[in-house]
């Protein structure tokens, strides 16, 4: 059963609005706003901008990758994924994380 997303549509962008940064939706709605950045912290708020852009990307490819995982358990067997499935969501969690840009955390915490 696939429902429907609850969240304002993709695209999702970051724009200057006066001296805050703004996450906007499809329909110009904006999302979230931010502060102004603190130059020591700009790095890691502008990260943080770009995790929240990215939420709806990020959620798409958890939902394909936990579909993948799930066809791929025995009372699903005769759903597994092909070949072609899995690259596909492979391909979409690679490019949320681009996303979320450099500094997205791509390998698991020690």
């Amino acid at each position: 059963m696939i429902t429907k997303a609850k969240h304002t549509p993709m695209p999702w962008r970051l724009e200057m609005r006066g001296d805050v940064w703004s996450v906007i939706g499809a329909g110009e709605l904006p999302i979230c706003t931010f502060p102004p950045t603190v130059p020591e912290l700009a790095e890691e708020q502008i990260t943080n901008m770009n995790l929240v852009k990215a939420a709806p990307v990020l959620l798409d490819a958890l939902v394909a990758l936990h579909r993948i995982c799930r066809d791929c358990d025995l009372e699903h067997e005769a759903e597994r994924p092909t070949e072609e499935q899995y690259a596909a969501a492979m391909d979409a969690a690679e490019a949320a994380l681009a996303a979320v840009g450099p500094n997205a955390r791509t390998q698991p915490p020690p």
